[in-house]
């Protein structure tokens, strides 16, 4: 996997998402649906070393934070930053502390994947990841960028990403 195919998933990841309220409902869409994967996915264990249970989720989480320092080192460290909070919630409902762990998993799925299809109702564009299933690994980093940019940051990346984007546009 090479730093050009990984600018080329993230191009099409912007090419379906131009509409300012689209992009607003992800903000709130795609971090409920991160929380309640891992949620779902802690229930299943991919190694336990000396009480340390790693699970499917914590694998997913790590790694795809892990591809996102190698291949966009600012959104990797950015999403560090960002996401670890949403990690440790993650563990705090996992342990039960808010009650039912699934039942609330099960709601942060469903209505952020309502306010993703609402976004693309804006957007008059189906989800990008109907025509790519790759392109939900993608969602995270976008937010990422969206607020680098908004702080004024990363403009020679959005303009590679924009290039990028230019093969995928309706």
């Amino acid at each position: 996997m090479s730093n050009s195919w990984f600018k080329k998933q993230m191009g099409m990841y912007f090419a379906y998402h131009k509409n300012p309220y689209n992009c607003i409902l992800h903000f709130v869409g795609v971090p409920l649906i991160l929380l309640a994967v891992l949620v779902f996915l802690s229930k299943f264990s991919v190694l336990n070393i000396n009480n340390l249970n790693i699970s499917l989720g914590d694998f997913l989480f790590f790694s795809l934070l892990l591809l996102y320092l190698i291949f966009i080192p600012i959104m990797g460290f950015v999403s560090i930053v960002l996401y670890f909070p949403l990690y440790w919630f993650s563990q705090y409902i996992i342990l039960g502390y808010l009650g039912n762990s699934l039942i609330i998993a099960i709601f942060c799925f469903v209505f952020g994947w309502a306010l993703q299809f609402l976004g693309h109702v804006f957007e008059k564009r189906k989800p990008a990841f109907l025509d790519n299933a790759l392109q939900v690994f993608m969602a995270p980093g976008f937010l990422v960028i969206e607020l680098l940019v908004s702080a004024g940051l990363c403009r020679d990346l959005v303009i590679q990403l924009e290039q990028e984007s230019e093969t995928f546009k309706k």
